[in-house]
This record gives C-alpha cells, sequence and structure tokens, in this order.
C-alpha cells in the first residue's frame, strides 16, 4: 500500500491531495512477447537452394480447443442487431451472404488459408529467430506523458524553425461561472489562434503561488488602457475533456533575443503534424467519431494547423551536452551516426498530450540486433522459407515463397448448426497500445524512473534528468497466452438464438452493443478442419523446422496455436496435428519421365535447440494445457464516479503514479517475462 498524490504541482505537499492504492485480484495480461535473440542470422538466398532439396506437401489436421472466430465479411448486419454503428457476423464460409438474414441459416464454415499462413510464419520467425517481418515503419510510435509541457509560439527565421516561449494564462469559457477575479467567455466567439488584449488578474490560479498559472480578468479584441486590458496573446483552444472549464491565451514573452529562441529540428515539426493526425483517427481517439456525429464543434482541434504561428506546447529533454559535443564535432562524420540523432523537443497540441517519438520501429529493431525486416537479398530463414518484397533503397528485392497453404476444410457433419456455438455479442477489442512502454518495452538494466521510445529520465525533485547510457530495446514478438476461462456449450447450437443466450465466456452479461465491439457465431470447440502446406524446393533443416512449427513439436503434446479473432479473451486455441509429409519427385530414369510421391517421415529430434530461450518461451506459452487463470487486461478502480472510475487505462495511471506525484511518474511494475515463475500482475484499487 502507498501514497500518492494526483495534482502533480510543486511546493507545499501538505496541500495535495493524497490517495492510496492497493494491489489485489492477481490477472494474466493477455499477451507476452517472445526474446529477441542477440543478432538476425541472415545469409545469402542462395544458400538455402543448395541441393538436396524436396518438394512435396504436408497433410494436417487442425481441432479447434477453444471457440474460433473468423469473419464472413460480406455481411456486416448477419443477425440483425438493430443498433446503430454495431456490426455482427457470421463465421467465414464460401457462400455470399450479403443482404441475408443469417439468425437461422448456416453455412459450411472454412478457415481461409490467409489465417493459417499468417499464424505459421510469426511462429516460424519466432521459432528461427527470424527477422520481425511484420513491423510497420508507417506506424506512429507515441505515447501519453502526464508530465506538464510550457506554453509557446512555432515560428521561423533564417535559421529555420524556432519556438517563442510564452506564459499561458488561463481563460474560463461558459456554461462556468466565473470565480472572483475572473471572466468566463462564450468561447465560440473566438476562434484558434485569435489576437486578444488581456488583463490578468493579480493572484494565481486558487490564489496558490507553486500554481504556475493566471486567470484572465478581462478580455477585448482592442487594446484597452482606460481598463488596463493592455497584455497581447492569442488565444488556444485545447483537446476536449469532460467538465472542462479553461481555455488558454498565450502571451508571449517580450524582448526575445536570438540566443533564447528555442530552435526546433524539420523532423521535430513532423511529430506535431503527427501528433494531430493522432487525435484525429478515430481508431486511436475512441471518442472522435462520438463527437463528430454529434456535432460538437471545434473539439479535437478542429482549427489547428502546423505552421508558422501555430501555439504549441513542449518539453525540454533535450540533452543539453549532447548538443555541445555535437557543436564540437559538426564537421566531423556528419552522414556517420544520422539515424541514431534522435534527440529532440517534443511539440504538441496539448498541456498533458500524447508525444510522437523520434524513432521508428524498425530503427529500434535494427539497433536491436537488426530484427527489422529484411531488404536485400541476404536474408533470414523466415523470409527465404515463406518469402518477401522489399525495398533498401537502392534496388527492389523480391523472393518467392516456397510455401502455399490450403484453406481448411470442416470435418461433414449431417447438421450445419453442429459446427456452432451460439451467437454471442464480443467484449469490446482494442487495437495493440504500443504506447503502454512499461509492457512493450525492456526494462533498462539502470532501472530509470520513466523509459519509452526515444529516451529514459530520473526525477530529481520536479526536474527531469536524461539518462544517457539509455538505448531502447523491444520485448520481442507478440503472442497470446491460452485461456481455460473459455467454455462452450454441452449441445450443439440452437437455430434460434438470441442475443442473451450465448454460452462463450468471452461474452458478459452487461456487455453493451457499441461500435467496437460485434456480434458473431464463432465454431465450437473440438470441431476438426484438414488442410495442406504445399513446399517447393526446401532443404532439409527447413523442412524439420516447418513440421516443428505446424504442431509445435509433437502431434502428442499440448501445444496449440492462436488463431482469428478475439485472442486477448480466450477465442482461437487450435491444435495442428500433422498427419503425413509426402515427398514428390521428378526423375529422368531410361529417357522416361517419371514420378512419384511417397510418405516420407520427419525426425523432429534435432528440429530445434530446445534449451533455447526462445524455444522454451514458446513451449510455455503455447501449452494449452499449463493455460493460466484469470487471462485477462489489467483493471484499474477509482472511488470518483462515471464511467471511467474503472478500466484498463486507470491500472496504467496508477502504474505510474502509486508511491510518488502524478506529474512526477515512475514507472512501478512492468510486464513479467514468460519464463518467469511469476507471470501475474495485481489490479489497482484506489482506497
Amino acid at each position: 500500500m502507498s501514497e500518492f498524490n494526483d495534482t502533480g504541482s510543486s511546493g507545499d505537499n501538505s496541500q495535495k491531495e493524497k490517495h492510496i492504492w492497493t494491489e489485489t485480484t492477481e490477472f494474466t495480461n493477455p499477451y507476452n512477447f517472445i526474446t529477441l535473440g542477440e543478432k538476425c542470422m541472415r545469409k545469402p538466398y542462395e544458400e538455402y537452394t543448395k541441393s538436396p532439396l524436396k518438394t512435396g506437401w504436408i497433410e494436417c489436421t487442425l481441432t479447434t480447443k477453444t471457440p474460433l472466430f473468423i469473419p464472413n465479411t460480406t455481411n456486416e448486419d448477419a443477425f440483425r442487431i438493430n443498433k446503430k454503428d454495431h456490426k455482427s457476423y457470421d463465421f467465414f464460409s464460401y457462400d455470399d451472404i450479403k443482404g441475408q438474414d443469417r439468425t437461422k441459416e448456416f453455412s459450411e464454415p472454412v478457415i481461409p488459408a490467409s489465417s493459417i499462413r499468417g499464424a505459421m510464419r510469426t511462429m516460424y520467425e519466432a521459432v528461427t529467430d527470424s527477422c520481425m517481418s511484420t513491423a510497420d515503419d508507417e506506424k506512429i510510435l507515441y505515447k501519453r506523458t502526464p508530465i506538464p509541457k510550457l506554453p509557446g509560439m512555432l515560428k521561423k527565421d533564417d535559421k529555420g524553425w524556432y519556438i517563442h516561449p510564452a506564459e499561458r494564462v488561463m481563460l474560463k469559457f461558459q456554461p462556468f461561472p466565473p470565480l472572483p477575479n475572473e471572466v468566463s467567455v462564450n468561447i465560440n466567439n473566438f476562434h484558434e489562434g485569435q489576437e486578444v488584449y488581456i488583463r490578468k488578474s493579480k493572484k494565481h490560479y486558487d490564489d496558490k503561488e507553486y500554481m504556475p498559472y493566471t486567470v484572465v480578468a478581462a478580455i477585448s479584441t482592442q487594446k484597452d488602457i482606460k481598463n488596463n486590458i493592455t497584455f497581447f496573446g492569442y488565444v488556444h483552444i485545447g483537446e476536449y475533456m469532460h467538465s472542462k472549464k479553461y481555455e488558454s491565451v498565450f502571451v508571449l514573452e517580450d524582448n526575445l533575443n536570438d540566443k533564447n529562441r528555442i530552435r526546433v529540428t524539420e523532423e521535430d515539426v513532423e511529430n506535431l503534424r503527427k501528433t494531430l493526425k493522432l487525435y484525429n483517427d478515430e481508431n486511436i481517439n475512441l471518442k472522435l467519431k462520438e463527437e463528430r456525429k454529434q456535432d460538437k464543434g471545434r473539439k479535437w482541434y478542429k482549427e489547428y494547423e502546423v505552421k508558422e504561428g501555430s501555439l504549441v506546447y513542449y518539453n525540454k529533454e533535450r540533452d543539453k551536452d549532447k548538443d555541445k559535443d555535437k557543436d564540437k564535432d559538426k564537421d566531423k562524420d556528419k552522414d556517420k551516426d544520422k539515424d541514431k540523432d534522435k534527440d529532440g523537443i517534443y511539440m504538441t497540441p496539448a498541456c498533458i498530450s500524447k508525444e510522437v517519438f523520434n524513432n521508428q520501429l524498425k530503427q529500434i529493431l535494427k539497433e536491436n540486433g537488426g530484427y527489422n525486416p529484411c531488404s536485400s537479398k541476404e536474408v533470414c530463414p523466415a523470409c527465404a522459407l515463406f518469402g518477401m518484397i522489399a525495398n533498401d533503397g537502392k534496388e527492389n528485392t523480391a523472393i518467392s515463397s516456397r510455401l502455399r497453404f490450403t484453406d481448411a476444410q470442416a470435418e461433414p457433419r449431417t447438421n450445419k448448426n453442429e459446427y456452432y456455438e451460439k451467437i454471442t455479442t464480443l467484449s469490446e477489442l482494442a487495437s495493440p497500445k504500443v504506447s503502454a512502454t512499461e509492457f512493450y518495452m525492456e526494462e533498462p538494466s539502470i532501472r530509470p524512473d520513466l523509459w519509452n521510445y526515444d529516451y529514459a529520465i530520473n526525477w530529481n525533485g520536479n526536474s527531469s534528468e536524461i539518462v544517457k547510457e539509455y538505448k531502447p530495446r523491444v520485448r520481442g514478438r507478440k503472442f497470446y497466452w491460452h485461456s481455460k476461462a473459455t467454455i462452450t456449450s454441452p449441445e450443439p447450437a440452437d437455430p434460434e438464438p438470441t442475443e442473451r443466450n450465448s454460452t462463450v465466456r468471452p461474452v458478459r452479461k452487461e456487455v453493451k452493443f457499441t461500435l467496437r465491439n460485434s456480434t458473431v457465431r464463432p465454431v465450437r470447440k473440438e470441431v476438426k478442419f484438414t488442410f495442406k502446406v504445399y513446399f517447393d524446393r526446401i532443404n532439409e533443416e527447413e523442412l524439420k523446422k516447418l513440421v516443428w512449427t505446424l504442431n509445435l513439436g509433437s502431434n502428442e503434446n499440448a501445444n496449440c496455436h492462436k488463431i482469428g479473432k478475439g485472442k486477448p479473451i480466450g477465442l482461437g486455441s487450435v491444435k495442428i496435428k500433422v498427419d503425413n509429409v509426402v515427398e514428390r519427385k521428378v526423375e529422368i530414369k531410361n529417357n522416361t519421365l517419371t514420378r512419384s510421391e511417397n510418405k516420407i517421415t520427419v525426425d523432429l529430434k534435432d528440429a530445434v535447440n530446445l534449451n533455447s530461450k526462445n524455444i522454451e518461451e514458446i513451449l510455455k506459452i503455447t501449452d494449452f494445457s499449463k493455460a493460466p487463470n484469470n487471462v485477462r487486461y489489467p483493471m484499474g478502480y477509482t472511488k470518483k464516479g462515471g464511467k471511467n472510475a474503472k478500466g484498463t487505462h486507470q491500472w496504467f495511471i496508477a502504474n505510474k503514479s502509486y508511491s510518488n506525484p502524478s506529474m512526477n511518474p515512475k514507472i512501478h511494475n512492468t510486464l513479467p517475462k514468460i519464463l518467469d515463475s511469476k507471470t501475474t500482475l495485481k489490479d489497482y484499487y484506489e482506497l
């Protein structure tokens, strides 16, 4: 049990409200990471295709161990839920079900080859310690930081971009009534960046000297000397927040000389544009679509543009000592460490906001042992077998796949409804949050207070200090635990399901129909499918590793893959068994072309190194018989009311505020490693 304060202000701690959090209720986070090795090994593609080579196919049986769902996207209202923005899907099949009411209709389920192939490639990459081929360099790496930033205006001169520091003056807007020495305005009468004159109140906000903000006592579009409305500033309309009472007026510092101009780079400005893009992305800003539909005006920076004269907030995370070193060596090896020179000024449109990082995932992976996607003719084992397309900046490189997966066909059943679970509405599934750096990144050995994709800091009082020796490292390859919590109906699906008769555990009684979840009809557990994997000119080692990847070492063990939708909530566990491996030979004998097909035995004894860390991790996280209990996302519970009183986001807030002021965040818990004896964490409760 620890105390922390959530105001984040400097000054007399006795004035701060204190909170106490306690840890209780253990859970296992749905995902974890297979560790990357020291170095991604690559070699010329020709090295993989030296004789002797084999061609043939592998016959497999796939058995669902939990309900499985893959959507048939030809109909997004398959079950006529009649809830606005809520989608419902039947399971994937070869049938075009567009426009049909599928409530009482059933098709033979099919698992598309792409779903199997994608999962097998990901696993093969982990087994062979290959590159991370799906690393997305277009994905913006960002994190919301609770550390307040400083106000300023973005300007430009003959030397380039710079920030003109400013003072933020708080501007109350209606319908909230003004306090003494305040004015309350109709904010709709003002626009972003509007020039105004103000009179500041004589006292700081809430009459607390440690508060850095003052309050507008009067405002006018013209200078009014008689009424002492003489401070010139610019209106800044910030991020929407529930019950928000204040916007801002930025008053620029007077007589700013060149020395005090805060220089920023073109990359810093581009990152500000990316930050604005995050606020306007409905997949990230989940409230945006709802707000747009309700036409609630200027929320989410509708009027904001990144240009000369933009009002910004900024921090000073640049390493000043590093800047001095750069000045000394500016004429030396200018391009040598260009990619590593990532420190900069972080600008955002809000005081407490998302922060876009300079580092990109591919660059971090490159510096973490070269696990960035292959981009030349020297390739990793997975790219050599599954194929790749890349551009290294000099030429395009393409390697065709030497594997072909077929769709998986379901075993015949008399009644097609016997394949299925009852129709059910899933819990909300969010996209992966790479901003959760305490989960997605390695905890540095130097153990700073905070770390992210660009920098690490330690707190010295209320000042942050850059950790110079910090090097960001990602946790590895993301995989999901199996879950014992998923249960199925003992009988086949009722042909007349209702919205409340689901027996799939991921569905809760209180689940609501929203834009962020969907209603589905999963395939039941213990349904068998068969498929084939055709291989062409692969070597003996590749064949062994491919078979090992498919059955995870044995047909008889309990190690299973995860495919389809709903992995975090217990769906998609499947066991693949390799039934037969058939080698096809085409030879010329006695001037005659002959073809033979023979079953062969693939000895998996030395297919992989069972003592290697990545294999040990794979075998543990895929073991269905030892699936952990209570697999779910973290939860934090606060004493405040409303819909935000509890949730995963409250856990991450508490995790940085557990025993310290929340504006001076410090990471408390990190994600346990797969091989740890204890892989659980605890929820947070505010007492």
